[in-house]
């Protein structure tokens, strides 16, 4: 999983439930298994996680401090455009190597919570994302004339809507791969979209 280099126990008991139910499966994989694999007592998972469907929501929580974490990085990217798809691979890139059984249950988990944690207000770097759009278009560099706000939401929509079909097809694209293709259509003039 490609989040934070957070060496604790709860990092630890996410780290191996992940990997867990992209295995198994959420549904078989049981709160005893989780214990064994990341060698911690029930009492210590219980400390950390008050159920195993917290650790979904913590998975989501641990993807938006990796983009916080790393957002000095992003910026240092040679253009608005290419800072912009960094900040969305990096929410999209866990999610993919966690395994579309993940991303299932973190749309369970959201319908069952009545969270929008994946609305386009609720990203966590909604305003510097807006700013990369206002740069990028201000470089010549957008091709789609909508205004900034509309393209801010149609990106975030179109990136969810992208692994929400990856997740009911079971993972049989590449998510990244078609994240970008979807994201340089929406963004991107013509001449520079990749064939």
């Amino acid at each position: 999983m490609s989040t934070p280099a957070n060496t604790g126990k709860k990092y630890e008991i996410l780290k191996h439930a992940i990997e867990l139910f992209r295995i198994h499966g959420y549904d078989r994989v049981t709160i005893n298994q989780i214990c064994k694999a990341a060698d911690v007592s029930k009492t210590t998972f219980y400390y950390y996680y008050p159920a195993k469907d917290a650790l979904i929501a913590d998975f989501y929580d641990q993807v938006n401090q990796f983009a916080r974490e790393n957002l000095v990085s992003i910026l240092s990217a040679e253009d608005a455009v290419s800072q912009l798809w960094q900040i969305c691979e990096m929410y999209i890139r866990p999610v993919a190597e966690a395994g579309h059984v993940i991303a299932r249950e973190l749309y369970v988990s959201n319908l069952k919570n009545d969270a929008l944690a994946i609305a386009p207000g609720d990203i966590l770097l909604r305003d510097a994302m807006i700013m990369l759009l206002k740069r990028a278009r201000q470089a010549g560099q957008i091709g789609n004339p909508a205004p900034i706000e509309q393209l801010y939401d149609a990106l975030v929509y179109l990136m969810d809507g992208i692994s929400f079909i990856w997740t009911t097809k079971k993972g049989s694209y590449d998510l990244i791969e078609g994240s970008k293709k979807a994201f340089d259509t929406l963004l991107l003039p013509s001449d520079r979209q990749e064939p």
